[in-house]
């Protein structure tokens, strides 16, 4: 859950962009909110474009390794984006980083419980998949927070808009800070995430019943054994569950 949590930040981009949008006016750029519509669409983009390869890492390489890959990514576009002033560079980074770091994201956590609780997929997805709601809404009370502790109001009209207003400037020009420091807490959640994670694995001495294995008898992949279903039990008793 707590990897979710990290990519429910996707849904808070409704409280993060005006900000971003009114930093780029001060800056000079003649924005509207209407242009940043598009960082959802392109991380929903990236995100479906690089799930299936974040699957596919998962099960090759275990999901300690794919949630570094999805962390790495989210954070690094992201702190890029912060010292761009290019707004449109700014959505690129932004957008695509997210994107292609929640596609690895968003299926490790998943594909590790499983691997655990094989005869409970829905309950395991269902608990996991919860974090990105609350992701959204402690997400969009932090930066809410950090960036307008008072709760100033948007006061800057526009004058081509007069529907239109945007934050003044002594908060808009705080947006690099808070991006980094959403950056600096990802990392944070991810490296509790790479601690906790585990992929449940068959000891090679052990059928996947748990008995020695007969003459000629295989061994499976840890994805084949959870498919067959391991007693609970014995998951919590084993050294791989913690």
């Amino acid at each position: 859950m707590n990897v979710h949590i990290l990519l429910g930040t996707q849904f808070a981009w409704g409280n993060i962009s005006p900000y971003v949008c009114s930093y780029y006016r001060e800056l000079g750029w003649d924005i509207s909110y209407s242009e940043f519509y598009a960082v959802m669409a392109l991380v929903l983009l990236g995100s479906m474009l690089f799930i299936p390869i974040g699957h596919a890492w998962t099960a090759k390489y275990g999901s300690k390794l794919t949630i570094a890959i999805g962390a790495t990514l989210c954070v690094s576009f992201s702190f890029a984006a912060s010292y761009t002033l290019n707004p449109y560079m700014f959505m690129i980074l932004y957008a695509f980083g997210f994107g292609f770091g929640k596609g690895f994201l968003y299926i490790a956590p998943l594909m590790a419980g499983w691997s655990h609780i094989p005869k409970k997929k829905g309950l395991v997805s269902g608990i996991i998949l919860t974090g990105l709601g609350f992701g959204a809404m402690l997400y969009g009370i932090f930066v809410n927070i950090l960036i307008n502790p008072d709760n100033v109001s948007a006061t800057v009209p526009d004058p081509v808009d007069p529907a239109a207003f945007y934050f003044p400037r002594e908060i808009a020009m705080g947006v690099p800070t808070v991006i980094r420091t959403l950056c600096f807490t990802w990392s944070c959640q991810a490296i509790v995430s790479l601690v906790l994670v585990t992929n449940f694995k068959k000891q090679e001495s052990e059928s996947p019943s748990g008995t020695p294995l007969m003459e000629g008898e295989s061994l499976k992949t840890s994805y084949q054994i959870a498919e067959d279903g391991v007693p609970i039990t014995k998951i919590l008793a084993s050294k791989y569950f913690w």
